[in-house]
């Protein structure tokens, strides 16, 4: 009889802790975004190219595209966009797409994990004429 007096305490404590269990959503990472401007890190010029490094939180798609190259951006010029990851030094590129113009496509990765990682501009074919501002926009977790 004490045996299943004891059962019979176990399992309504047990059934206690089931009945008030509730559920929550998973919460989604808010991206942040960075707008890196040719007032703060200068021109992009022939043959050139900018690097910059920033911090991801989580893991999740990070992206970057070019928002604005000036003079030559309306007139369909194209320069490099590349994303990578950042090793305290240098920008170990990942993914790239060397002929990005205007609202073009953006160059778009997984990071996998929270971690230093870098984008950057260059003038991968060589056809600026001469130095150009420009807006890039990069998004991460």
């Amino acid at each position: 009889m004490q045996r299943f007096r004891y059962l019979a305490c176990a399992l309504a404590l047990a059934a206690s802790a089931c009945s008030g269990s509730s559920t929550t959503s998973p919460t989604t990472p808010t991206l942040l975004t960075i707008d890196f401007t040719s007032d703060t890190y200068g021109p992009l010029t022939p043959n050139g190219s900018q690097t910059f490094a920033f911090a991801a939180t989580a893991a999740g798609q990070v992206g970057v595209s070019l928002i604005a190259l000036n003079p030559d951006g309306p007139n369909g010029a194209t320069v490099g966009l590349e994303l990578g990851v950042w090793d305290g030094n240098n920008c170990q590129r990942i993914v790239h797409n060397d002929r990005v113009g205007i609202g073009g496509a953006a160059v778009v990765a997984n990071a996998t994990a929270p971690g230093s990682l870098c984008a950057g501009i260059l003038d991968a074919t060589g056809t600026l004429p001469g130095p150009e501002t420009f807006d890039i926009q990069v998004t991460h977790p």
